[in-house]
């Protein structure tokens, strides 16, 4: 058994510490990544929804000023 110096604890340390900021980097980036992919989803799914509901009369758009006008002579 090698006796332990402490040159080789601190570099020890200092990796670990390397190794949790590398972990909160990739858990932040994928957290940050995994909400800009849900909220892209979660647009998609309302725009194509709200298509649906247009197709089908359920959502009616306000008259154009072309249509007040042709009603009002």
């Amino acid at each position: 058994m090698a006796a332990r110096s402490p040159l080789n604890d601190r570099h020890h340390h200092q990796d670990r510490g390397q190794e949790a900021f590398a972990m909160t980097v990739l858990v932040t980036f994928g957290i940050t990544l995994g909400t800009g992919l849900t909220l892209a989803l979660l647009w998609i799914a309302a725009t194509s929804i709200r298509a649906t509901l247009q197709s089908r009369r359920f959502i009616t758009e306000p008259p154009t000023e072309a249509v007040l006008e042709a009603e009002a002579h």
